[in-house]
């Protein structure tokens, strides 16, 4: 039971910006269930004061959707922000080369990737043709000169769009009603590989097997989760 002088307490907390107080208190009346719109509001936005994106998306969720006022909806807004930008970071370091070619995929436009690849495919056409038509001398160094940018361009470009579409996904938040198992497999009885909280943001890989999509989550695990698990929040590109 929460003590008779907890909303006092709250508050001064709120007014004192001792977020670790304000989380602290949330926190127990959310499990008392007697966590008010106006404490769940300030607990979420006590949690993106200690730079805790996800928590704070999680807490902002349980909110009812058709009872939240502006400065709710504003800040579950730049709570989802913020958990699809620290998910960046995350696929550089947390799957090492993969994870980097994947998000340097991921960060040029289709369309620019295939022109990087078209541009390549066009200096080798150059080198091509001025093999078969010229072999004089002044035209050594140009001949090297896209040979060399051919190769790196056309294969940067083709294996670019390869990536581009063989990781084609999207940023998600996990807002299941409660815990959202990560599985191993695309079946029921595989094992759990982790158990997703509301608002956890994964990434939303390609691969689709019915009713379920592979994942990244944020703690580095690659699994399947149920797609009514999962809502788009950002497009990855």
């Amino acid at each position: 039971m929460l003590p008779p002088d907890f909303n006092a307490t709250f508050n001064q907390a709120i007014e004192t910006k001792d977020w670790s107080l304000v989380i602290m208190l949330g926190e127990e009346a959310v499990a008392e269930n007697a966590a008010s719109n106006a404490v769940l509001y300030n607990l979420g936005l006590a949690y993106l004061k200690q730079n805790k994106p996800s928590m704070a998306t999680s807490v902002f969720l349980s909110v009812p959707s058709d009872q939240r006022d502006l400065k709710t909806s504003d800040a579950l807004s730049e709570s989802l922000r913020l958990s699809t930008g620290s998910m960046d970071d995350l696929s550089l370091g947390a799957h090492g080369l993969k994870g980097s070619l994947v998000t340097a995929a991921a960060a040029i436009p289709a369309n620019g990737i295939q022109a990087i690849f078209m541009a390549g495919l066009g200096f080798l056409i150059v080198a091509l043709l001025t093999i078969v038509f010229s072999r004089a001398t002044r035209w050594r160094r140009w001949l090297q000169i896209s040979l060399v940018l051919g190769v790196l361009l056309s294969t940067f470009g083709g294996a670019g769009f390869a990536l581009n579409r063989w990781y084609s996904g999207n940023w998600g938040a996990i807002i299941s009603d409660g815990v959202a198992p990560l599985m191993s497999s695309p079946i029921e009885s595989s094992s759990v590989v982790a158990n997703l909280k509301p608002g956890y943001p994964v990434f939303v890989l390609g691969a689709k097997e019915g009713p379920w999509l592979r994942i990244w989550d944020a703690d580095g695990h690659e699994g399947w989760i149920k797609s009514l698990d999962v809502r788009v929040i950002a497009a990855q590109r």
